[in-house]
């Protein structure tokens, strides 16, 4: 994937029932720390978007510190660098965390002149945080509008960074219920991507809110069609374990229970379980919908009490996850609009 201005985007999943959006920073190429750098902030930049791509949370979260500490100065990327730690904080689903970075990124931008590339970047994360954190799709949708067409006017009309904006943009029609102009998007921005392999990360992905729309018209045999062509997609240029796989993998088995697959449902929420503990951790958000679904097949299959203990379970980790709180700060009109 080519850069915008001095940054990569970043693509989002959506998921049926749950948290629509899901995050994945694309990188160029592998840069290693050095001590007493000049140029330390953009090098923590660059490696925290590698540990991202490969999956490693907690690798990330050891560097974040340590890239808010050398933020206490002025950076020339200090707004791409608070946009990479708001990818972190979305990624360990502490919303709040995520929108402070987003919002201090894009004050930082309005006050240097930085790039539009980068404020149409942070923009474009903040729309996609308020469309996870629910009930603010028509807010997301101004934000997302006014980040595409800041890229339009870095990239032009017809560039291929312009499909992850029209991408997200489509996500925030679904959720403002206007899924005929969302299906319109995601086919725009299929026709964007490329072929390189982060274009075909890009594909598999947009292919993967495609799926979502046909189930939600209840299109189940297309729904099942694409999202399979999506996760073959996503599994040979990210990688079997990557947690971006995570979401689709759920919706595939909620897909497959349409069809009372419950065996295909149960190897693909395994898949999810699997990716979950061992990249993200046990009481990461995405087990809720995990053993939620699970317990809903164990139940269909006679194993009663083995679905009991999952939705106990399940219980446990949804009521020790912090309250989704994006979006209840105020924020200047003049941020969302201009």
């Amino acid at each position: 994937m080519r850069r915008v201005g001095p940054t990569a985007l970043k693509l989002i999943v959506v998921a049926l029932q749950e948290s629509p959006m899901k995050r994945l920073l694309l990188f160029l190429t592998p840069l290693l720390l050095c001590a007493d750098d000049p140029n330390r902030v953009t090098k923590l930049v660059e490696t925290m978007r590698q540990l991202t791509f490969a999956g490693d949370q907690p690798a990330v979260g050891r560097l974040v510190p340590t890239l808010i500490h050398e933020l206490a100065m002025p950076h020339a990327e200090g707004a791409l660098a608070w946009n990479q730690i708001g990818v972190y904080h979305v990624g360990q689903g502490n919303s709040a965390e995520a929108e402070r970075a987003y919002r201090r990124g894009i004050r930082l931008v309005e006050q240097t002149g930085t790039d539009r590339g980068t404020l149409a970047l942070l923009l474009v994360n903040l729309g996609e945080l308020y469309l996870e954190a629910g009930g603010r799709a028509e807010q997301a949708l101004t934000i997302v509008k006014r980040a595409l067409k800041r890229a339009e006017e870095s990239h032009g009309s017809d560039s291929e960074e312009l499909s992850n904006f029209i991408y997200v943009l489509g996500a925030a029609q679904s959720q403002c219920g206007n899924r005929r102009d969302a299906r319109r998007q995601f086919e725009r921005a299929l026709v964007l991507a490329g072929q390189s392999k982060d274009g075909k990360i890009r594909r598999g992905l947009i292919l993967a809110n495609l799926a979502v729309l046909r189930a939600e018209d209840k299109e189940w045999n297309e729904a099942r069609d694409i999202i399979l062509q999506a996760l073959a997609l996503l599994e040979q240029n990210l990688g079997v374990a990557h947690p971006e796989l995570v979401p689709t993998y759920l919706n595939l088995a909620r897909i497959q229970r349409q069809f009372k697959r419950w065996d295909l449902a149960g190897t693909a929420l395994e898949r999810a379980r699997v990716i979950t503990e061992t990249q993200l951790g046990p009481e990461h958000r995405y087990m809720v919908g995990i053993l939620q679904s699970s317990s809903f097949v164990l139940k269909k299959t006679g194993r009663r009490s083995e679905a009991r203990e999952q939705a106990r379970r399940a219980k446990l980790i949804a009521a020790s996850l912090p309250r989704v709180v994006a979006g209840e700060t105020l924020i200047h009109v003049s941020e969302l609009r201009r």
